[in-house]
């Protein structure tokens, strides 16, 4: 009964030192893919604010069918960007990108109609993805 006993423990043990070994190293991981959730997050945000930015300097040189095509860049990389910000449980952030990318949809209209109001409604965007930059996470 002893020997019984005394196997009985050695695979408890062994089955605790395994699950706490598991735990210890999943622990450091989960914060590294948290981290590189994050970098990718605010790469997407660099990415959108450029295309927005570049649509801005084609709007200011008369070139409207290269603001148009830009702005549709733009607001193709807000999509998935918005689609990122709410898997990561950032909802205020992804409504912010929804704006900015509904601000680009009336600049990529007015763009493809020839009118001067396409620059200050990308310079809307730019301000409503300002806000998806420093909106807080949980």
């Amino acid at each position: 009964m002893n020997k019984a006993k005394l196997g009985l423990l050695v695979v408890a043990a062994l089955v605790v030192a395994v699950a706490a070994g598991f735990l210890w190293g999943a622990w450091g991981r989960w914060g590294l893919e948290r981290q590189v959730r994050d970098a990718e997050l605010r790469a997407g945000l660099a990415e959108a604010r450029s295309a927005l930015y570049a649509a801005r300097i084609d709007l200011a040189e008369l070139n409207y069918g290269k603001a148009g095509g830009t702005l549709d860049r733009a607001r193709k990389t807000m999509e998935s960007l918005a689609g990122q910000l709410e898997g990561a449980g950032r909802a205020d952030a992804a409504a912010a990108v929804r704006e900015a990318m509904a601000r680009a949809g009336e600049a990529q209209q007015s763009a493809a109609s020839v009118d001067q109001s396409a620059a200050g409604r990308v310079a809307d965007a730019v301000k409503a993805l300002a806000r998806a930059d420093t909106a807080p996470q949980k």
